[in-house]
């Protein structure tokens, strides 16, 4: 049997799995790494396959805000892309395929965490493993929207700038987003952004939200522009 005759075999076999996890504020389930991994290596084994995985890029970017009791607390937002190869034991074929992931949090677990979130997608979409358990969930509109838009700035398209719109969860929810600082909003939808790219759900109020910071940023930009082509008060308009 060739490689992709196996992994076609694995893919078939690879079962729905049940989603372990549980996420407390968000109050909905997901599936771990664990999950899916149980579900594959029985599979991979019978069928002597094995998956070797090395990092090709990494990228940090840095993020500062004062947090509990005025302390600076400095945050990693982690993209990391892999490469994977697929070996077959028995005949020694290499399919070799890349990955990609992403992770926010402090110190160095935003790396873990990237690499966490690109290993299960890697894995579920590969091997067509559903990690939805109830599918009626997605009826749900006042919970969860009924898609994930392929990016979360396209939630754009159906706002308009609401300047009472306030910050939708943890310790700043119910704050006026306009009297927050744009760079504290923008670390906020890279956290929603890594949940996406996770494979978790996005409640409706957090794509507006970044809807909304899209929109503020817009009109920074704009705000900024007409700074930059105002004359400056001592300089010669003509007069």
């Amino acid at each position: 049997m060739k490689l992709i005759e196996k992994l076609v075999a694995i893919s078939d076999g690879a079962k729905e799995l049940k989603k372990s996890g549980y996420n407390d504020f968000g109050k909905y389930n997901y599936a771990k790494e664990e999950d899916i991994l149980n579900v594959l290596k029985p599979l991979l084994k019978q069928h002597s396959v094995f998956i070797s995985h090395s990092i090709k890029e990494v990228k940090h970017t840095s993020y500062e805000s004062m947090g509990k009791n005025n302390q600076l607390k400095r945050e990693l937002f982690c993209e990391v892309l892999i490469e994977y190869v697929l070996h077959d034991g028995e005949t020694e074929e290499k399919l070799i395929l890349n990955g990609a992931g992403t992770g926010m949090d402090v110190g160095d677990k935003a790396l873990y965490k990237a690499l966490t979130g690109a290993h299960k997608y890697f894995l579920s979409k590969n091997f067509n493993i559903s990690t939805d358990d109830d599918p009626e969930n997605e009826e749900k509109e006042d919970t969860f929207n009924k898609y994930q838009p392929s990016s979360l700035s396209d939630s754009v398209e159906h706002l308009e700038y609401d300047p009472k719109a306030v910050f939708p969860f943890g310790k700043q929810k119910g704050t006026l987003l306009s009297s927050m600082a744009l760079d504290e909003l923008e670390r906020a939808v890279d956290w929603i952004k890594d949940k996406q790219a996770k494979g978790e759900k996005i409640s409706q109020s957090w794509l507006d939200f970044c809807g909304q910071v899209a929109l503020i940023k817009q009109q920074k930009g704009k705000l900024l522009s007409q700074a930059m082509h105002m004359p400056a008060q001592d300089e010669d308009i003509g007069f």
